[in-house]
Order: C-alpha cells, then structure tokens, then sequence
C-alpha cells in the first residue's frame, strides 16, 4: 500500500481575485505564506519519504515551507502542474466571457476544445496517468506528499478511484487543504478529503 498525503498550494493574489491561473507562475501572497506554515505544522508529526511539487512557484514555495528541515528529498515534476487555460490566463470568469465569447462555451462544453494556447484535458490526464504510473512502481508501503493544483489534483483522485471523466468536478480541493489516499494493488481509499481545519488561525 502506499500513501498519499495530497497538498493544494496556498493562496495568490489571482487565486484571491478569482482569475484563471493554470502554467502562470504566481508566487504566494502574504496569507498563502501563512497558510504554508500552517500546513507545515499540522503535518509535523507525519513521516514521508519524499515530497513530490509542481514546478509552479505557488505549489514549490508552499513544499518547501512543509519540508523545512526534513532530511528527505523534495523532487519537482511537471506532471504536477495546473492545467493550462491559454489566453484566459488572468482573466476572470466574466472577462473571459466578455472578451472569448465562442471560445469559452466551447471549452465549456468540451474541455477538449481548450482556449487559443491552452491544454487538452485529456493531456492533463496522460500526465496525471503518467506520474501514478510511476508512483504504482514504488516498492510499498511507503507515505509520499504531493504538492499540486486543484485541477491535478481532481485528477488524481478520479484516476484512483476508476471514476468517468465527467466525474472531475466531483471533488473539491481548497487552497492549502490535506486530503489522504491510501493506494493499494486493485483499489484506493479515500482516508480524507479537504482537510483545512488547521487553516481556522490564518
């Protein structure tokens, strides 16, 4: 069996003006800095063998912040990243309607059908499949953290579970939320999902 504790980054000035963030590098404001340390602390007594993070800013700084001073190794992989929404990076939701018109009910309608300079969901699928592929290989039992995004991380839980793909929203992650995924040969268990109790002080 291995287990997964699965990390959201903390908060950024976009995350909190609601604009789409996807592969735009966006460090973490003051709050998400605060939230990192909050997640530092309630995973204080918990015991991985390593921590895997997208390579965005966001979700590496908030790694980092969990690692401090643990001898263990905090490994980088693109796989991890936030799917990218192309040229509606920075926009809001209403921008975004009011500049792509046709381009945002299409992609609505069919995530496949992504923004000008956008990602296919289903290659955010091929990597997410990609890195569990890799992590299935790992000799159990071990406790690996994963420091990603929102939509990655919908992503692995639905994968795990065997679920459709219109199942993808079904899951909420919040920014600097724990969830807990114990894998095993044939099945996973959901142990908990969008833990952010440890966020009540931040």
């Amino acid at each position: 069996m291995i287990r997964l504790l699965l990390v959201r980054h903390g908060l950024t000035q976009w995350n909190e003006e609601k604009r789409y963030l996807g592969n735009t590098d966006i460090p973490l404001n003051k709050i998400g800095k605060q939230q990192a340390i909050a997640l530092a602390h309630a995973l204080r007594e918990e015991h991985f063998e390593q921590i895997y993070s997208s390579t965005l800013q966001r979700a590496l700084d908030t790694a980092a912040v969990i690692k401090a001073n643990r001898k263990i190794s905090l490994i980088t992989d693109p796989r991890l990243r936030e799917i990218n929404f192309g040229v509606f990076e920075g926009l809001t939701f209403s921008e975004a309607k009011t500049q792509y018109p046709t381009m945002l009910s299409a992609w609505l309608d069919n995530y496949d059908q992504p923004p000008d300079e956008g990602e296919l969901f289903s290659s955010l699928t091929e990597r997410v499949c990609s890195f569990l592929g890799d992590l299935k290989m790992i000799e159990a039992p071990q406790t690996k953290l994963i420091v990603s995004h929102g939509g990655c991380l919908r992503e692995i839980i639905r994968l795990l579970l065997g679920q459709p793909r219109e199942r993808h929203w079904s899951f909420q992650f919040d920014l600097a939320s724990i969830s807990e995924v114990h894998v095993y040969d044939n099945y996973s268990t959901i142990l908990r999902i969008n833990d952010t109790q440890h966020l009540r002080e931040v």
